[in-house]
């Protein structure tokens, strides 16, 4: 129980440090904790395990790693959008920023977790019990957290970045001044016409549409009806 606590602390302590908003360092930890409801519902509804064991509850420590890591993709991309579009001559806007970032963090978090689930699924086939189940709990836990980081952290992300990111500022902003994780994309901008190409801008239809588009306007509608699936 100390160990586990005191890697919350941490990874929580970290969270804020590093985004300087205990906002998104609360939502962060609540989806990543709220990940074992579903996770449990899916290790006990669907594959019909019954065994708990300690090592289950020592996948706590493992998603607490994975979870925080994938928010700081999601966000980390999100701070680079806005120089990254303007560099391709797109327009900026909070669809084509959520789309962009949205579309790229999905992919690496899939390659991530999708590998991840793997080596957890191998463990399935173990004679022993503890090590079988432990296998496909902690497997399930992360593709829990992999849904919710998609589709619930980016409502959490607009929401902040639009609506209270000066109510929950923790004041560090002010003194601290943050790093421009854009840099290296800076360095690379091109000198050329910024008109934008509206070739360029017919043939990104499909993020346009289905990269972020439904998390923009119906972020009201995904951040309740999550918060209340995960939660139960």
């Amino acid at each position: 129980g100390f160990w586990a606590v005191g890697s919350f602390v941490f990874v929580f302590g970290f969270l804020i440090v590093m985004k300087r908003s205990w906002f998104l360092a609360t939502m962060g930890m609540g989806q990543i904790f709220l990940s074992f409801f579903p996770a449990y519902f899916v290790y006990f509804g669907i594959f019909q395990q019954r065994y708990f064991g300690t090592f289950n509850i020592m996948s706590i420590f493992i998603i607490l790693g994975i979870g925080a890591d994938n928010i700081f993709v999601m966000l980390d991309t999100w701070e680079q959008s806005q120089l990254a579009l303007e560099q391709e001559g797109y327009s900026v806007t909070k669809l084509s920023k959520m789309s962009w970032a949205w579309k790229r963090a999905a992919l690496a978090m899939f390659v991530t977790s999708s590998t991840t689930m793997a080596s957890f699924l191998a463990n399935a086939g173990s004679s022993f019990p503890a090590i079988s189940t432990f296998g496909i709990f902690t497997a399930m836990l992360v593709l829990v957290n992999y849904f919710a980081v998609i589709l619930y952290y980016p409502t959490v992300i607009s929401f902040y970045k639009h609506h209270a990111k000066k109510k929950f500022c923790c004041g560090a902003c002010s003194v601290c001044p943050k790093p421009d994780l854009a840099s290296p994309l800076r360095m690379l901008k091109k000198h050329d016409d910024p008109a934008v190409d509206s070739t360029q801008e017919s043939n990104n239809w499909w993020s346009e549409v289905f990269g972020a588009r439904f998390i923009i306007r119906l972020k009201w509608p995904i951040f309740v009806v999550l918060t209340i699936v995960i939660g139960v």
